[in-house]
């Protein structure tokens, strides 16, 4: 389903709309600046009060809950952007809330939305793609007690059910470049918070060892996987901004900072993923970033200087930092463990071919305790076939929302959050809500007004 036009909401107030209307065009360098350090100085706050990182994710679903209610789509695309982003910020700071509270938040805020669509449209892809999760779950109930089957059944599809709640939601979305900005800069917010956090700690360590494994001491003392992951998004979205959204030197030149910045510390957390995954998006995207000329310049300008500053710079100093430690950890192709992992997994769905284990049985399968970070191969084992299909339906959603873009650099923005998501799903499932709403983002119709279209194509050297 691609939805056609602006989609008309039940109840939108005058003052949403008249807002809406005035709260248009880019951000300049200059906010840009105030809004990422302003919540990266809170966020040092929030991960010190357990009240206050309450109260924060309190209040800002109560405000999405109003958005939802009232006002228009792209608001509430925002405010479900900034509370995926602040979803590790918020376990920071041991905010009293149930573990899967953000995906359920975001899929209750995008449900009300929906439902306020005048004429909405049924995505059946994105409802068959769920839907083929659902017979699997019967096993688990039958086999094992009720409340670890629900959580267990909790955990593992509360992911696919914001990935396939965005999708549908996202593809009613028409953002400028004003809008994709926004979007952007409500996921980089919090990851600067994070970033911070992550650096202060660091920073305050009297006894910093580097090992050949991922850190927790340069983690903020959570997960290193996780914290990589959003960090590398950070990355990826910065200079996706730095690209596609602003043409200014001094915005280009931000972004670029903030990009190197957050690099570095995804770098210094000796979890290889999230940087993968962010130049992986990248690198899958490039072909279609080149396709304008100005794009052209910018993306090779850009990339030799930021190599030069890498090679140069960069390395040298993480390289005395750590003994060498972190060239020799990201030159190590040892999978840590996710390749047995994968084998028990799939194993599993030799064994249950039709329905798979359930998604409360894996955990055990094989005396062995699967933490599951493929979602690739967890979906056949959990689901069996029905798993394998959804996989199908997977790669129908992503085909669909890249190929309906309507101009090379719109295509560039959906190809790299789809490759984002699916590259991370390889090593860190869908953990974060942040993974499926971002291949839920590449759904939106990008730069799909007029104005925004024809700067498209001058960009592109079309007449």
């Amino acid at each position: 389903m691609t939805a056609t036009g602006v989609p008309e909401l039940r109840g939108t107030s005058r003052a949403a709309r008249t807002f809406g209307r005035a709260w248009q065009g880019e951000i300049t360098a200059g906010w840009v600046t105030l809004i990422l350090l302003g919540h990266g100085v809170y966020g040092l706050l929030l991960a010190r009060s357990a009240a206050l990182a309450t109260v924060h994710a309190l209040v800002t679903f109560g405000i999405g809950l109003w958005l939802a209610m009232t006002s228009t789509m792209k608001r509430v695309a925002i405010i479900c952007a900034y509370m995926a982003a602040s979803e590790i910020l918020w376990r920071l700071g041991k905010a009293a809330l149930p573990w899967e509270f953000v995906k359920y938040a975001i899929v209750l805020l995008i449900v009300i939305t929906l439902g306020r669509v005048r004429h909405l449209r049924w995505d059946w892809s994105s409802v068959a793609y769920f839907g083929l999760l659902i017979p699997s779950t019967l096993i688990s109930f039958s086999e094992r007690a009720f409340e670890f089957a629900r959580q267990q059944i909790s955990f593992n599809l509360s992911g696919p059910l914001v990935l396939a709640a965005s999708t549908w939601f996202f593809a009613y979305l028409r953002p400028t470049r004003g809008d994709v900005q926004r979007i952007f800069l409500a996921v980089m917010a919090p990851i600067i918070s994070l970033g911070l956090i992550a650096l202060t700690k660091t920073v305050a360590l009297d006894d910093l060892t580097f090992t050949d494994a991922s850190n927790f001491q340069t983690s903020a003392g959570y997960g290193p996987n996780q914290v990589s992951t959003v960090l590398g998004l950070g990355v990826l979205l910065a200079i996706l901004l730095a690209l596609l959204v602003e043409h200014r030197a001094r915005e280009r030149l931000l972004y670029g900072v903030v990009a190197l910045f957050l690099g570095i510390l995804s770098a210094l957390t000796f979890s290889r993923g999230g940087l993968f995954g962010a130049l992986g998006a990248l690198a899958i995207a490039s072909p279609l970033l080149l396709q304008g000329a100005r794009s052209r310049a910018a993306l090779l300008i850009g990339a030799v200087l930021m190599v030069v500053t890498v090679q140069r710079v960069v390395l040298p100093r993480l390289d005395a930092l750590t003994g060498g430690a972190i060239t020799t950890r990201f030159q190590d192709t040892n999978p840590t463990g996710r390749d047995e992992l994968i084998r028990a997994e799939m194993q599993a769905f030799e064994e249950h071919p039709i329905f798979g284990t359930g998604p409360a049985a894996l955990d055990n399968y094989g005396d062995k305790m699967s933490s599951v970070h493929t979602e690739f191969s967890r979906l056949p084992a959990q689901h069996g076939i029905f798993g394998v299909l959804a996989l199908g339906m997977m790669v129908l959603l992503a085909w669909r929302d890249a190929s309906g873009q309507r101009s090379s650099a719109a295509r560039a923005i959906s190809v790299a959050l789809l490759a984002w998501s699916l590259l991370t799903m390889t090593h860190a499932a869908m953990r974060l809500a942040v993974t499926p709403l971002a291949f839920g983002m590449a759904a939106a119709l990008f730069f799909a007004n007029a104005a925004a279209s024809r700067l498209d194509l001058q960009r592109e050297g079309a007449p």
